[in-house]
């Protein structure tokens, strides 16, 4: 009971909240309309001059000067002198805006207390009369009860109804109106359901009387012409169909409630309507669960819901609000929910059936939707279902045969209507048909079983290819299909003759037609061909390196022959770094032929370093990008094979490796830079920057970042672990010094490596102080050298985490916010908006570590418990802080918050029992007492969101502890406070929004 009592109280919250923002949104368009007139006022003001016609009069007692009166017939061209757009004529204008005072801007406060209270204290109040409801008197029986409640709800109506025509009370009216019918329902759902107020014992009869009141309720709502409310209405409708006892009426009831609330939605244009109303007929419908009615019965209700509401996506206009994209979608899920869950109990075996008419039925409103150009949800739903029916009727390679079709069609409907989205929808039924094959049958199927259906696949898509030149993707899914069932079929030994063949063919077409997307694919399946070749074929690697000589020479002579037409320039630049490419494997294969397995990664970034100087010199010159390769390759193999084995107290030989490595990434870097400065024309020569002289390749870039790698490698290998740290750090200052891009870059990351490496090995040593001092006070100075702002972030991280190693587990949340005020007060001072953030991140720091770790521990310092003495401080610092920062901005409420909620935690840990919810109060009272004469409107709506929080603790918490008659009477007794709190913020609104 008293969860759905929560419940209630978290829709009628949300509902009220988009009543309130609807009524913003109408009160500004209002005044946009009123200012829209306001600026049309000069057009009636020229018609104002008329009506001072009659001040003639007064320019007549002019004639007191002597130079006047001989001219009596100055008198008409008096209205010409008389100073009409003196007198401010848009003042009679501008009188109908005078009663805007009367209405002025709603503020949050007077908003909350005039506005929100009288609905928290009207509903508070209901559930107090439905609490009383609930329990047994001893002096008053059901119908006694039943009177005083229905009294209460007649009361409540007669009394709104009467206020609602005065404007000032309208507010307030229309909470009684909303209470009074809120206490009608639940006491005429109580009359059946309760047994201390039961009178009804007939379910149909109960079900009717509800509905009744429902219905009255969705009638008073119409007048208002309001969604928020009308929706509201009909969502008690529902929820009267879910309370209720399972009866056929309250299945078929949903019909023509539904229909009537799509029926509102169409006539008032009121989408949102239809979306929450489609939402409530399901879940009324899944709340009602298995009724044991015959499958087909079941499915019929199921379905005329579901054409209801696709007969209304049918017949409403063309929108582009997200309501309406949404309802088809919705009552899809709905619709398949429900049905899915009833067909799993009765046929589970004739799911696919549901399935496969579920997505007849949207292609045929995909059909429907073809002049709206709104079928895509539709027709997606279709191949889903189809596709979905397809997996739970059919099995193997025949699942994956049916899926081929269904994409086909789609895609050939896609070419016949010129669709490109049924194209793209038949790409995504391809795909999921390639996974089904690739990763389900060819692993448990016979090859000889799933190899038709591949080469299908290949058909199919090279005819796609030739039907949409766009969809080269067809091409490539085609060739690689022809080289999956090759590699199935065809032996070991001549697997790689055969993809050599597939190249072959794919080339000649490519060229023949001038087709890159063939010829591309002749190179992938070559690729292919030559690395099955070298795995399979029995011939040594150095033949295979002299093979690969020769036919890099034959490439380059058929790209050099061949005609201009025939090949793309980027295509024949490619062959020839294909042709050298292979030379350098050549040497590559060699050197690790004959190079002990230690040192093949220092071997290949030594052979990179001649081929870079032979590249540089043009002999040729693609070997320059080459030598970069092989050098990352040996860089490489450096990384993978030999860094994982060193250890730190191991051989020495294994841990100079890495400083090899270093040096030679370096002197690349070096002949790359010496290079890129001596070739780069300067025709404006400026002054050299100290340490930077002209642009900085990224080849260098490269070789400097794998160097400075392989550095920090070598100091983590050949020093102690505590003074990897600081060496890194040192090393970063060094990089920082040379003030190039690149290196300064990199002088950024050691440094934010060492910050790391700190948290790994040094803080919990006890050299921690003299390891990670250094380190600080480094990223101080970097942050002076360079003004980067993270540096004074890695320094106010090392600070904190070494006091929390330093200060032990009591004192640390007392550190960080004495620091955090710190920060905040340099911030302040010097205007370093870092420092400011520093310091809120410590302030939330400091809450969360008292609250999580001061709180609980039982220490006592003089006398004084551990979490009051540490609590206080923090609290007082986080005060402190907020009594620093300006009012009326986000830090100033930031701190409040953090200084309220761990006071009101240290209350929670420190009271129990019923006196908890007083000593909140008491701070809510207080802050709201300091909030007023201080003009602190941060303290006012700390108070008052306290007190909110004492309400909702009063619903989840002391609702269910309370014994029952103090529950109904808190109830009772706070909901008259509430509605009494917002009757003096409705009669006394303007005194206080003057004193606000």
């Amino acid at each position: 009971m008293e969860t759905l009592l929560v419940l209630c109280l978290l829709a009628v919250l949300l509902i009220r909240w988009i009543y309130l923002r609807d009524r913003l949104a109408e009160i500004d368009d209002r005044i946009d309309t009123l200012a829209r007139l306001v600026g049309h006022s000069p057009q009636p003001a020229a018609a104002i001059p008329d009506l001072p016609k009659p001040e003639p009069p007064r320019p007549v007692p002019a004639p007191q000067p002597p130079h006047p009166t001989p001219v009596p017939a100055a008198a008409p061209p008096a209205p010409p002198q008389n100073p009409n757009p003196q007198p401010p004529a848009p003042n009679p204008l501008f009188t109908p805006p005078t009663p805007t005072p009367a209405f002025p801007a709603p503020n949050w406060e007077s908003l909350i207390g005039g506005n929100w209270l009288n609905k928290l204290g009207v509903f508070v109040l209901v559930i107090g009369i439905a609490l009383a409801l609930g329990y047994s008197f001893t002096h008053l029986g059901p119908a006694g009860v039943v009177s005083i409640s229905l009294a209460v709800s007649l009361a409540m109506l007669i009394s709104g109804a009467a206020l609602e025509p005065r404007e000032r009370y309208r507010t307030f009216a229309r909470g009684l109106l909303g209470g009074g019918w809120s206490a009608l329902y639940f006491t005429v759902y109580a009359m059946q359901s309760l047994d201390a107020a039961r009178v009804i014992y007939n379910p149909w009869a109960g079900a009717i009387l509800l509905l009744a009141v429902a219905a009255g309720m969705i009638v008073h709502s119409l007048r208002y012409r309001s969604q928020t409310v009308t929706g509201l209405a009909y969502f008690i409708a529902f929820v009267t169909l879910a309370i209720t006892q399972v009866t056929p009426l309250s299945v078929f009831a949903l019909v023509p409630l539904a229909a009537s609330l799509l029926y509102v939605a169409h006539r008032f244009s009121w989408r949102v309507l239809a979306v929450c109303g489609l939402v409530a007929t399901y879940i009324t419908c899944a709340s009602r669960g298995d009724t044991a009615a015959p499958l087909w019965q079941a499915q019929a209700i199921f379905a005329v819901y579901w054409l209801l509401f696709e007969a209304f996506d049918l017949l409403r206009p063309h929108s582009v609000a997200r309501s309406d994209h949404a309802l088809l979608p919705l009552n899809a899920i709905g619709f398949l929910s429900l049905s899915l869950a009833k067909w799993s109990h009765a046929a589970p075996g004739q799911i696919w059936q549901l399935l496969a008419a579920t997505a007849v039925a949207y292609l045929a409103g995909a059909i429907l939707r073809a002049r709206s150009g709104r079928w895509h949800a539709a027709s997606t739903l279709t191949a889903a279902l189809t596709a979905a029916a397809i997996f739970l009727k059919l099995d193997h390679q025949w699942i994956a045969l049916a899926l081929l079709i269904e994409a086909e069609l789609f895609y050939l409907a896609g070419i016949r209507f010129r669709a490109p989205y049924l194209r793209h929808l038949a790409g995504s039924l391809f795909a999921v048909e390639l996974g089904h094959l690739l990763v389900a049958e060819i692993r448990d199927l016979p090859v000889r079983s799933w190899t038709p259906i591949a080469a299908l696949d290949a058909a199919l898509f090279y005819i796609n290819r030739a039907l949409c030149a766009a969809d080269l993707f067809y091409s490539y899914a085609a060739a690689a299909m022809m080289a999956l069932v090759a590699g199935y079929e065809v032996p070991e030994p001549y697997l790689g003759r055969a993809w050599f063949l597939l190249a072959a063919g794919t080339f000649f077409v490519g060229w023949w037609r001038r087709l890159p997307d063939f010829r591309f694919q002749a190179y992938g399946l070559a690729v292919l061909g030559a690395t099955a070749t070298a795995l399979y074929a029995p011939h040594p690697p150095l033949s295979l390196a002299a093979g690969a000589l020769l036919g890099s020479t034959g490439i380059l002579a058929c790209v050099a022959r061949g005609s201009k037409d025939r090949f793309f320039d980027d295509e024949r630049q490619t062959l020839r770094l294909a042709s050298s490419f292979a030379a350098v494997v050549s040497l590559a294969a060699l050197a690790w032929r004959i190079v002990p397995e230690q040192y093949v990664g220092l071997a290949w970034m030594a052979l990179a370093i001649p081929l870079l100087e032979l590249g540089m010199r043009n002999l040729p010159a693609e070997f320059r990008p080459q030598s970069f390769a092989l050098a990352s390759l040996g860089a490489a193999v450096v990384l993978l094979n030999n860094i994982p084995s060193i250890r730190n107290d191991g051989p020495w030989t294994p841990r100079l490796i890495p400083a090899a490595a270093a040096l030679l990434s370096y002197a690349i870097a070096a002949r790359v830079r010496h290079e890129s400065l001596h070739t780069t024309p300067t025709p404006n020569p400026q002054p050299p920057t100290p340490g930077f002289h002209g642009p900085q390749p990224p080849v260098f870039t490269l070789a400097s970042y794998t160097g400075t790698g392989f550095l920090l490698t070598a100091l983590w290998a050949l020093l102690p672990p505590v003074a990897v740290a600081p060496a890194w750090a040192a090393a970063a200052l060094i990089l920082l010094e040379f003030r190039i891009p690149a290196l300064d870059t990199q002088g950024h990351l050691v440094s934010a490596a060492a910050f790391a490496r700190l948290f790994f090995a040094n803080f919990d040593v006890p050299q921690r102080l003299l390891t990670v001092l250094p380190v600080l006070l480094s990223h101080y100075y970097l942050w002076s050298r360079t003004q980067k702002r993270f540096y004074l972030y890695t320094a106010a991280i090392l600070a904190a985490v070494l006091m929390r190693f330093e200060m032990g587990r009591v004192f640390t949340a007392t550190g960080w916010a004495v620091f955090a005020l710190g920060l905040l007060y340099a911030g302040l001072r010097w205007n370093l908006h870092d420092l400011c953030w520093q310091s809120y991140a410590l302030a939330a720091l400091a809450f969360a570590r008292c609250w999580s770790t001061n709180f609980y521990s039982p220490e006592m310092f003089a006398g004084i418990a551990g979490p009051v003495l540490t609590g206080a401080i923090v609290i007082a610092c986080l005060y402190a802080a907020q009594l620093l920062t300006p009012r009326a901005t986000h830090p100033r409420l930031f701190y409040s918050l953090l200084a309220t909620a761990l006071l009101a935690a240290l209350l929670f840990y420190q009271a129990s029992g019923s006196v908890l919810t007083i000593a909140w109060g008491i701070e809510g009272v207080a802050l709201l007492a300091a909030g007023f004469p201080l003009c602190d409107r941060v303290q006012r709506i700390s108070g008052m969101a306290l007190l909110l929080f004492c309400i909702l603790k009063l619903f989840v918490w002391d609702l269910r502890h309370l014994d029952t008659l103090p529950r109904i009477l808190s109830f009772i007794v706070l909901g008259l406070i509430l509605v009494g709190v917002s009757w003096i913020y409705t009669r006394f609104r303007e005194r206080v929004e003057r004193y606000l």
